[in-house]
């Protein structure tokens, strides 16, 4: 009946961009990835040739496209960078990340910064934060207090305890900016995760930060051990990319 051929464009490696995280913390890690985009408007994932970071003092990358930071005394520019070849064409991208300077305050129990009511006794929970830790068996009668002078910002709020088959499996948690409570709905299994840090949460303080655990019941014990305060970076919006085909028919 009939017969049509009609022209086409050909996939042809047009460019490259790199996939990743904008800012990573100091001591840790993200992965990278590599998006090849071609003349037909397609595009997919593929294998990076080479992957370098301008500042080995402060990052490496491995041949996978895992960045590893070290410690940076204040947030650091960085530059990623990718070479890609196929079909005789070799394009190069890079990417502009930042290593985060990560502010913490730690205080184990005992510390300035702590505070309690009640009658807190010195515990046999192994795994504590540095000195041994505290435990009350007073049902609403006590509360230990955390303060975390000299941090404000945009904080995780971790908690460390000692793990025992006696200790009580809903601990109420208040979390306070200055005077003013921000949350008391966190309740904590003490009897898990123990002699580690565990993320409470994360919370804005613009006053000074402070973690209030309170005793449970005269049948388990309450353990307070140690907080950390950690800043972290908030996600926000950076940037805004069209997807679509580069040449239409």
């Amino acid at each position: 009946d009939a017969l049509k051929v009609a022209s086409f464009t050909p996939a042809v490696l047009d460019y490259i961009q790199i996939e990743g995280p904008l800012s990573v913390n100091e001591n840790s890690s993200a992965n990278y990835n590599l998006r090849a985009y071609y003349t037909n408007g397609s595009s997919q994932l593929v294998t990076a040739d080479t992957w370098d970071v301008d500042c080995p003092t402060y990052a490496s990358i491995s041949s996978a496209g895992l960045l590893s930071t070290f410690d940076v005394s204040a947030d650091e520019p960085c530059q990623v960078s990718a070479s890609y070849s196929e079909g005789g064409i070799t394009r190069n991208a890079v990417l502009d990340i930042t290593i985060l300077n990560v502010t913490e305050v730690i205080i184990d129990n005992g510390d300035t910064g702590t505070s309690s009511t009640g009658t807190w006794f010195l515990s046999a929970g192994e795994n504590y934060y540095g000195s041994q830790s505290v435990v009350n068996k007073e049902p609403g009668g006590g509360a230990y207090t955390f303060t975390a002078n000299g941090i404000i910002g945009d904080l995780n709020v971790y908690l460390w305890w000692t793990q025992t088959a006696g200790r009580c499996t809903d601990v109420p948690i208040e979390i306070y900016d200055g005077t003013t409570l921000l949350d008391d709905s966190v309740r904590i299994d003490q009897q898990a995760n123990g002699g580690q840090w565990n993320l409470i949460g994360s919370y804005t303080f613009s006053g000074t930060p402070k973690v209030v655990i309170i005793s449970q019941g005269d049948t388990c014990g309450t353990n307070a051990d140690a907080l950390k305060v950690a800043s972290f970076t908030p996600a926000v919006l950076d940037y805004i990319q069209i997807e679509g085909p580069l040449s239409v028919n």
